[in-house]
C-alpha cells in the first residue's frame, strides 16, 4: 500500500468527524434561515385578549358563522333555529369537519348521499373560506393558514368569544 492510503486510513476518523461537523453546521444554518423567513405565530401569550377577541369577532362576522350561531350582547355563542336543528343532528362545526375529512378519502363519484349533503353544507356554511377540499385530502386556504398561525380555529373562536374580555 502507498503512503497516501496509509495516511487516509489513519486519519479516517478525523475526516468523518469533519464531514459530520460540516453537515451539522449546514443543517443548523438552514434551520435558522427557515425560522427567520417565517413570521412568529401569534400565540395567545403574544396577542392581547382584546386582539384575540377582535379577531374572533371578525371571523364570526366574515365567515358565515351567523348562519347557525348567534352572538349575544355579551358576546356569548348561542344558536339560531337552524343551528339548533343542526345540533340535534350532531352536525356541528367539528362534526362536519370530521365528516368531510372522511368523505375526501373516497373519490367524489363514490360519495354516499349523506357525504354529498355534508359537502354541500360545508360549502354553504362558509367552511370553504378556511378549509379546501382537494382530491383525496382536506387542506387549508391561504386565509385558513393565516388563522391557524394565529391559533384561531373554529372551536377557538367560540372559546375566545365566550371568555370575558
Amino acid at each position: 500500500m502507498g503512503k497516501s492510503s496509509e495516511v487516509w486510513r489513519r486519519n479516517a476518523p478525523s475526516y468523518a468527524f469533519i464531514g459530520l461537523s460540516v453537515w451539522l453546521l449546514l443543517f443548523v444554518v438552514i434551520l435558522g434561515r427557515r425560522a427567520e423567513a417565517q413570521p412568529p405565530p401569534a400565540s395567545s401569550g403574544a396577542m392581547s385578549a382584546a386582539g384575540e377577541h377582535e379577531l374572533a369577532a371578525k371571523i364570526f362576522r366574515e365567515h358565515n358563522c351567523g348562519s347557525c350561531h348567534t352572538l349575544t350582547q355579551s358576546s356569548h355563542f348561542g344558536y339560531t333555529r337552524r343551528g339548533l336543528r343542526m345540533k340535534r343532528h350532531s352536525l356541528g362545526c367539528v362534526d362536519l369537519l370530521s365528516h368531510i375529512a372522511g368523505a375526501v378519502q373516497v373519490p367524489p363519484d363514490k360519495w354516499s348521499a349523506a357525504q354529498r349533503s355534508d359537502v354541500r353544507d360545508f360549502k354553504r356554511f362558509g367552511c370553504t373560506a378556511c378549509h379546501e377540499i382537494g382530491p383525496m385530502h382536506l387542506g387549508l386556504t391561504p386565509e385558513g393558514s393565516k388563522l391557524v398561525s394565529a391559533h384561531m380555529s373554529c372551536p377557538e373562536v367560540e372559546k375566545v368569544l365566550n371568555s370575558k374580555r
